[in-house]
Parts: C-alpha cells; structure tokens; sequence
C-alpha cells in the first residue's frame, strides 16, 4: 500500500518545477523582446549571483580574467575577449547603456565585499573626496547638456577602479603568495598570447587590421608591471635555487612577450619600473642593486647603440621607446605633434574653468583643430592622452 505524502514535502518537491518554470517564462520573455542574444543574459546574471555569495573567489577569478583576457582581442581568443569586455550588441539597443559582463561582475563583488567585511588597511578619510569628486563631474556635467553614457563611458575606469579598491581592501589575502602564483601563472598565460600572436599573425602579416591593432597598450602595460612583479620576488622572497630559476625564466619569457607588442608604453613602464624597484631595494641590497645597474647599463649601451637607427623590428622597439624621447623619428614625430595639440586644446579649455571643468559627457575645444578619429576611437574628445590633465578637464581642481 503506498504511503500518503507527508504535506510537509510538498513544497520541497514543488521547489523544482517552479524554478524551471520560472527560468523558462523569463528566458521566453527575453527572446521575445530581445532576441536569442538575450540567452546569454542569464548566464552572465548567474555569474553576478555567484559573485554576490562569493567575492574573494569573484575576486581571484577577476584578477586571472582581466590580466590573461585582453580587450579587443583579434586572434584566437577574440571570442572570449568580446564575452568578457562586451555585451551583446543586442544590449544596447534595448538598454541604452554600455557596460560589460567584467564589470557587471566586479561591481556585484565590490558591493558585497563592502557590506559583508571589514577592509583590510586603513584607508584615509581624505580617500572618499575620489568618489565625492566623479559624483561631481558627472553632476557638473550632465546639468549642462553632457551625454550620460559618453559621461559613464568616460569615467568607466575611474568607477571600475573604486570597485576593484574596495574589494581588494576587504578580500585581498593575507598571505601574499596566494595571489603572487594566480598573477605568475597568469602572467604567463598572457605572454604565450602574446608571442603565438606575433608568430602567426604580425610576423607573417597575416592580419586583417591596422598593426598598431594588434597589440593593445593595456596589454603592454599588464607585462611591463608583470615583469616588476617578478623581479620583485627574485629579490625578495627566500626559497630555493630551482624556484629562483623558474622566475628568472619567467622574467625572460615576459621580456620577449615585451619586445614583440612592439609598443613603447611597455619599454617606458619597464624603466620607469626598473628605476623605482632600484630605489626601493637599495638600503636593502645595495651590492645587488649595484651590480645588476653595472651589467644592465654594460648591457644596455651595447643594445641601444646596435638598434638605435632602426625603427621597425620586434627587437628594435624598446631602443625607438627611448629615441623616441629624444629624437622621434618621422613616425614617432607625427604621434608627439598630435599629443602636443591636443595637449594645447585640453589646456584652453581648462582655462575657461579651471573651478569646475567641463564635467564628464562633454568634449573639450579645438581651438586648433586635430586629425578626426572618431570613427575608430569615439571618444577622441573626451578621453585625452594627457590622463592628469583629464583629471582636472572632468573633475575640476
């Protein structure tokens, strides 16, 4: 005789089929008002929910993402690239909003690592006038006629980075070897990405895009602090002989990832790096210091004097980073010309309000005109090279 069902397990068994109910009414309401993209929603609202229970694993997860993923990827990982740093282009058109899945993500796990723990370091009261101040710009300038989502656009990076400080303030871990091996392993990562891109596309011009396209700064940018990082823990983490040379190779293979970006910023962060690491580790370690200078500088002089007059080539980049400073060939003159009136234009328009500047969703003035690059880089008036002076454009004193 089968038993009655305890009223007790009702709900229980009733729990599953209304999940699946409600999951399946709202990805059929998403089709129907945004198309088959919109699927992908409830993935990335799956991955916001996880990061909302887990912030110290959405934050690992972040940190390997955001160094080994590069934004507008064009090799084998571009599909990758386009489902972290873009939403479906469905999105827009429904929400008149950009943003993306990365930030989405890290927002969700900023807010609840800020209500759930306690920072970490003691960050200074003067440290909210940061947030006070982009509230401010974008008040300043949406009232007088600013794009909100050209203002958004614009301070994307200044907002993602409080939330990346608040999280990393209240879930960092408190032994530093933990992130130092998610970073190396994904430093790494990026650097095969980068030397399979070279090989198989800058090298052999198999590629379907300006060259400058292939490589970003950003990426650049993550090696050159890469390589910091790792000369970092050669000199100051005590462990054995075979863990020194593991990172000795890593050094070396992120160099070469360097040389063949072909992108100066990488050469620039690298000595600015290089000068700073010195500084630091001298009253530490002033004979090593001094020795690794001498062999550098030996090193380098013979370098810079064999590749000075070249411009093109992988190995040639890092020597036109520093002729560059001193005497820009054509190539590199035409890009300083740009800066430099561009710098000009961004300078004026302080001038007419240094109090305020012109907020955030507002261009500054040509008052001598530049080359038009919108159609590639829509935000060539509102996102100037000058990133001080842009503090001051958008945010005022």
């Amino acid at each position: 005789m089968r038993r009655a069902t305890p009223l007790v397990a009702l709900p229980a068994r009733l729990v599953g089929p209304m999940v699946c109910a409600a999951a399946t009414g709202t990805a059929a309401l998403l089709v129907a008002y945004m198309g088959l993209w919109s699927l992908v929603l409830l993935l990335y609202l799956t991955a916001v929910a996880l990061a909302v229970l887990s912030p110290t694993k959405a934050a690992a997860a972040l940190l390997f993402t955001a160094i080994v993923i590069e934004p507008g990827a064009v090799d084998f990982t571009r599909p990758l690239s386009l489902a972290v740093w873009q939403m479906p282009s469905g999105f827009e058109n429904a929400v008149p909003f950009t943003t993306s899945p990365f930030e989405l993500v890290t927002f969700a796990a900023a807010t609840s690592a800020f209500f759930r723990f306690k920072s970490k370091i003691q960050t200074p009261l003067l440290a909210w006038g940061v947030p006070a101040a982009v509230a401010l710009g974008f008040a300043y300038g949406l009232y007088h006629g600013g794009a909100s989502n050209l203002a958004y656009n614009e301070a994307r990076g200044i907002v993602a980075g409080i939330a990346i400080f608040i999280l990393t303030s209240r879930v960092l871990p408190n032994d530093v070897r933990k992130s130092l091996k998610l970073t190396l392993s994904a430093m790494v990562i990026l650097a095969g990405i980068t030397i399979v891109r070279y090989l198989t596309m800058a090298r052999t011009g198999n590629f379907d895009v300006p060259a400058e396209f292939l490589f970003s700064h950003e990426g650049s940018v993550i090696l050159g602090i890469g390589l910091m990082v790792g000369v970092l823990a050669i000199a100051s983490i005590d462990t054995d002989s075979m863990t020194k040379l593991s990172l000795v190779a890593y050094c070396l293979l992120i160099s070469v990832a360097m040389v063949a970006t072909g992108r100066r910023a990488a050469t620039l962060v690298l000595l600015i790096g290089g000068l700073s690491i010195a500084t630091l580790l001298f009253s530490v370690r002033p004979k090593t210091v001094l020795v690794c200078g001498l062999i550098i500088g030996v090193l380098g002089t013979g370098y810079m004097t064999t590749y000075w007059n070249k411009e093109y080539g992988a190995a040639a980049q890092p020597a036109r980073a520093v002729r560059s400073q001193i005497s820009p060939s054509q190539r590199d003159q035409s890009s300083d010309i740009y800066r430099t009136i561009e710098k000009y234009n961004v300078v004026e328009t302080i001038r007419l309000n240094p109090t305020f500047g012109v907020g955030f969703g507002r261009p500054f003035y040509q008052f001598q005109p530049l080359t038009d690059m919108t159609a590639w880089w829509p935000l060539q008036y509102y996102t100037p090279h000058q990133s001080v002076l842009w503090l001051w454009l958008k945010m005022g004193l």
